[in-house]
């Protein structure tokens, strides 16, 4: 048999099984060997030959083949994937964080599964529900939930599966939590342009989650603390999509007491304020000072640096990992189950401005 000949039999053979997935059949009827040989020589079974191991997965690799773990899953219970559930992967806080988790679990039998749930609460459900359906062993969360809708959250708790929330607190929700102290966080950002020289500090606030109000919380504490009254109207937004933070900013900047600074919810909220401002002829930090949360990637190139916090995220997601996988060995939640990560804060032009002694 010619080797043109045996590349044409190929070729028909895969051309015949085009519109369905290749089989581990198919590859048994390609190399002429039983269906078992191929089942043990991916497995790596070593009472099959390291010749046939190899013939059998190049032309696995050739034919595209894809193990289908599923009756993995109902022989053993086992699925060894791990849900992973953030509101997006535009922010780069969300993917360094999904990153960190992905590089724990590569280092052991566990894959992961991505779901994103815009913002939306209704969303996460149907992909949490999605995760479950698929057997997912354990789950980290980036909640939008309301209080109103930890019924998923209840669903979990009943099938003992492993819960890790990421970056943010659910109230009365009793689980594993991995993130910074939003609070301190909040009053630290406000103390930072305070310290600047700046008065007049109003917050664009992010949506109804636990990192947006407890920034808000703490911004507001800081000023009290500082004997600055907040204006009505100074704690504005609700969220961080251009069509809530554009109008926020333009009503903010219309104002008789125009702001001397932004605390932004985070740095995407601080690009769109950066564009308004930029927008309406003022100058950051001259006329306006601006600060972010996040340290994303790009925040460092604006005409104007910005002053941020990082919050290590890719640690967030290796200690949500950690939880996780401590949860499934042990069997039990861990009992260390809460974990604050240590803020920066990072000083960049934007915020601008003489920092001012505390006897000033």
């Amino acid at each position: 048999m010619t080797d043109t000949y045996v590349s044409d039999t190929l070729l028909f053979m895969a051309a015949d099984r085009i519109g369905r997935p290749v089989t581990m059949a198919d590859i048994a009827r390609d190399l002429g060997i039983t269906k078992v040989a191929v089942s043990k020589a991916l497995a790596g079974h070593l009472d099959i030959s390291e010749a046939t191991r190899k013939r059998v997965a190049e032309r696995a690799r050739e034919l595209g083949y894809l193990p289908n773990t599923t009756w993995r899953t109902l022989r053993f219970n086992r699925s060894h994937l791990i849900g992973i559930v953030v509101p997006s992967v535009i922010d780069s806080f969300f993917s360094e964080m999904v990153e960190g988790v992905t590089r724990v679990l590569d280092k052991t039998p566990y894959q992961a599964i991505l779901a994103v749930s815009g913002e939306q609460p209704e969303r996460e459900v149907r992909e949490i529900e999605a995760l479950m359906g698929r057997q997912v062993e354990g789950l980290i969360v980036a909640s939008c939930q309301q209080r109103d809708g930890l019924g998923i959250f209840e669903r979990i708790a009943r099938r003992g599966l492993p819960l890790v929330l990421a970056d943010r607190q659910i109230e009365k929700l009793d689980g594993c939590f991995v993130g910074v102290d939003n609070l301190a966080l909040g009053r630290m950002v406000t103390e930072h342009l305070i310290a600047r020289g700046r008065k007049r500090i109003a917050h664009l606030r992010g949506p109804d989650t636990s990192p947006a109000i407890l920034r808000a919380r703490g911004c507001e504490a800081a000023l009290a603390a500082a004997g600055i009254k907040v204006p009505p109207g100074y704690i504005a937004g609700g969220g961080e999509t251009r069509e809530i933070v554009v109008p926020a900013m333009r009503a903010l900047l219309q104002r008789r007491d125009r702001p001397d600074a932004i605390f932004a919810y985070n740095d995407l909220t601080a690009v769109e304020a950066f564009r308004v401002i930029a927008a309406a002829g003022l100058r950051v930090p001259g006329d306006i000072a601006l600060a972010g949360v996040g340290n994303n990637r790009y925040s460092d190139i604006f005409a104007a640096p910005l002053t941020t916090v990082d919050q290590s995220p890719q640690l967030m997601g290796q200690r949500a990992a950690g939880l996780v996988l401590k949860w499934l060995s042990a069997r039990r939640r861990p009992e260390r189950s809460e974990v604050n990560l240590a803020v920066r804060l990072i000083v960049r032009e934007s915020s601008g401005g003489r920092e001012l002694k505390k006897d000033q």
